[in-house]
């Protein structure tokens, strides 16, 4: 792990210099200090850059961790190194290029794998420069839909069911509706909603009939 000074004038121009640890223990600041410096009126603190050692990549790894210009597809196989070329490529971009976090989505299929790249990424990277677009594809969708569903005129406090949900709400309503409660008939009703849905502008007109869409109409 290395140390330099940044200034920061604005969110918008920044820039790095590297300091020699003699120029540290010459202002006699500790390494996991976190501090502030007026310069020529100007701002300076001290942060930590990772060394991140890219010599335990193989070839084609390097190649899509540090190939940074234009699109980049990367097809390999089970256990051959996705997420570790995933990961080295976010630390990368951070470290090496100073991209900023916020600016990185970084997306995968299960819990389990959004959870392995956060804490493969935080390992590489300096404290505070993870963020929370490394998730899975649905719970960026949600997450992007609690932000901005409200311009369409929808609620933010919404529920996603999955088909185990689907049913027992299924279920509830036959009963309520004094109907068998059996497989079919919950069958039925569900294939019967996603008809009506798929036929007409169901969430217009039944769900949010004032919302900008359902005006257009």
């Amino acid at each position: 792990m290395s140390f330099g000074l940044q200034y920061n004038p604005t969110e918008e121009n920044r820039f790095t210099h590297s300091v020699t640890n003699s120029y540290i223990s010459q202002t006699k600041i500790t390494a996991h200090s976190f501090c502030q410096y007026k310069c020529t009126q100007k701002r300076w603190f001290l942060c930590t850059f990772v060394d991140m050692d890219l010599g335990t990549l193989n070839r084609q790894q390097r190649e899509a961790v540090t190939s940074t210009e234009g699109r980049v597809r990367v097809v390999a196989g089970a256990g051959s190194g996705k997420t570790k070329a995933l990961t080295y490529r976010y630390a990368y971009i951070v470290n090496e290029l100073g991209v900023e976090p916020a600016n990185i989505l970084c997306l995968t299929f299960t819990n389990k794998a959004a959870q392995e790249m956060r804490s493969r990424i935080t390992q590489l990277v300096p404290p505070g420069y993870t963020n929370d677009f490394v998730c899975t594809i649905h719970g960026f969708c949600v997450r992007f839909l609690r932000e901005e569903i409200h311009r369409l005129g929808y609620p933010k406090n919404f529920q996603i069911l999955d088909e185990e949900d689907m049913k027992s709400l299924a279920r509830q309503v036959l009963t309520e509706n004094n109907t068998e409660r059996s497989v079919k008939t919950v069958r039925q009703l569900l294939e019967a909603l996603a008809g009506t849905k798929a036929a007409e502008p169901y969430v217009q007109q039944y769900i949010v009939p004032t919302s900008p869409v359902s005006r257009k109409d």
